[in-house]
């Protein structure tokens, strides 16, 4: 049986974080950051809002697209054509990580994903809604490696090139990690340049996170 219906990728990427634990996230905050500004610079390509020049580097608005009314796609475009300057898509994912994070977090919130927890002492944080919520997107990712022919949908493929640029491999692995590379990197090569040019942003500015303060 086929899972549930996607989210979109930012969701997806974020729930898929918790898949071993749906109390802490398995990457890495600034890890995690990089991951959700390249899944939504991903669904703007994708859906048009944005597009790439200069050999799939130099991030463009598209003037033909109506304004997305989802918040965080939203969110994103508004930093976008306030700066009169275009930038590469590494500045992007470096620039907007962190940002979207608590807009992707609502989102979540407020379709029934994922809840806040703790208090003014601990800290309030998202985490999901329940294991089976943190579960869901992995078990799509995992039918999908099995059954690369049923893909409907850019979503998967983005999502498993994140898992491969962020090394979340063994969160989706259920038994040989070589096994589940080779079945990623078969999806991910599906994706076209422009998309592929986000995943090695995200890759770039995962590297170069250590370097980088804590928020």
């Amino acid at each position: 049986m086929q899972p549930q219906a996607e989210l979109a990728v930012a969701d997806s990427f974020w729930l898929l974080n918790y898949d071993d634990n749906p109390r802490r996230a398995s990457l890495a905050d600034r890890m995690l950051d990089a991951g959700l500004a390249g899944a939504v610079l991903a669904e703007l390509i994708i859906d048009g809002q944005l597009v790439l020049l200069e050999g799939n580097s130099t991030v463009m608005t598209n003037p033909t697209r109506l304004p997305p009314k989802d918040e965080v796609a939203a969110l994103v475009m508004g930093y976008i054509t306030r700066d009169p300057t275009p930038h590469t898509v590494r500045r992007w994912v470096a620039d907007l990580a962190g940002i979207v994070t608590p807009a992707i977090c609502e989102r979540l919130a407020k379709t029934g994903y994922a809840h806040l927890t703790g208090n003014r002492l601990t800290g309030r944080r998202y985490v999901p809604q329940s294991a089976n919520v943190a579960a869901g997107p992995g078990v799509r990712l995992r039918y999908h490696m099995s059954h690369p022919g049923q893909v409907q949908s850019w979503n998967v493929l983005v999502l498993a090139g994140l898992v491969l640029v962020t090394g979340m491999v063994a969160v989706v692995a259920r038994e040989s990690q070589q096994v589940a590379t080779e079945q990623l990197r078969a999806l991910a090569g599906r994706l076209p340049p422009v998309i592929l040019s986000v995943l090695a942003a995200v890759e770039a500015e995962i590297v170069s996170a250590p370097l980088r303060p804590n928020r």
